[in-house]
């Protein structure tokens, strides 16, 4: 059997489903036209607590061998608002400028 897939943040994705059953699915496939060399094609948001079924169906959609990669996120991740101090959720991929957690956001 596989090893249990990583996240960047050096959780395992089984931990990561169990915290909050609300994932993202983001995948790219490689361009050599674009500066980065891939571009995004998929961002899906499921609510399910199947981790290894969503896992595995990624693999199937997007298989690595033609250019494809995917990462699974959770969608919503904690930050504490910088003037009050007190904890939120807001979505993992918020920009900084427009997050109550970051200095941007009140400097505007």
């Amino acid at each position: 059997m596989d090893s249990p897939m990583k996240h960047k943040s050096g959780q395992t994705l089984t931990r990561i489903a169990k915290e909050r059953t609300m994932l993202t699915v983001i995948a790219y496939k490689k361009d050599a036209r674009t500066r980065v060399k891939e571009r995004m094609i998929f961002k899906e948001d499921f609510d399910t607590e199947d981790l290894e079924g969503l896992d595995s169906t990624m693999r199937y959609t997007f298989p690595s061998k033609k250019g494809y990669r995917y990462e699974i996120h959770k969608t919503m991740v904690k930050r504490r608002n910088l003037m009050t101090g007190k904890e939120y959720e807001e979505r993992f991929d918020t920009h900084f400028a427009a997050s109550p957690s970051s200095e941007a956001y009140w400097s505007m």
